[in-house]
């Protein structure tokens, strides 16, 4: 029983592994970024952030175009290491862009959600519900003012689109 217990050796290290797995990263907050930044500002009419709140969307813009320019910079440098054996891109400019945009996507997403959070808490989000499209008007509100509520029938001689061509 003084036998010898057989020990396994870990992988070594398989930096291309790495790099195609940082670039996929990089190309999913770039992906992401892009939405938040795109999404926030279609919709800051229905944010509505006010004060202290719109200092808070800025930032956060702020951070995710950071983090859109330092996932951009990490691609590069992992490019680099590709093309030049003797560059790695996990050590210096490459490794802090890849830092920057990992915090500055967290950074920035926890600013647009706190900015819709305070949003939402000091009702400023507007219900979509009351877009001019959609009202529906009850009877006594159209006699109140029928020249607004009045629907063009082909009898009725005010409407334009109904007037004969001579």
């Amino acid at each position: 029983m003084g036998g010898t217990a057989l020990q396994t050796l870990p992988d070594p290290p398989q930096p291309a592994l790495a790099a195609d797995a940082a670039v996929e990263l990089m190309k999913q907050l770039i992906t992401l970024s892009s939405g938040v930044l795109a999404l926030s500002a279609t919709f800051i009419d229905r944010l509505a952030p006010a004060g202290l709140w719109s200092v808070a969307l800025l930032l956060a813009w702020l951070c995710l175009i950071a983090a859109l320019i330092a996932a951009l910079e990490t691609i590069s440098a992992i490019v680099k290491s590709r093309l030049e054996p003797g560059y790695d891109w996990s050590t210096g400019r490459g490794q802090k862009s890849a830092q920057i945009s990992k915090y500055g996507f967290v950074v920035g997403i926890a600013l647009v959600a706190a900015v819709g959070w305070g949003s939402l808490s000091r009702g400023a989000v507007r219900d979509s519900n009351r877009s001019s499209s959609n009202t529906v008007y009850t009877l006594s509100q159209q006699a109140a003012c029928p020249a607004r509520h009045r629907d063009p029938t082909p009898n009725d001689p005010r409407s334009s689109a109904t007037q004969p061509r001579k």
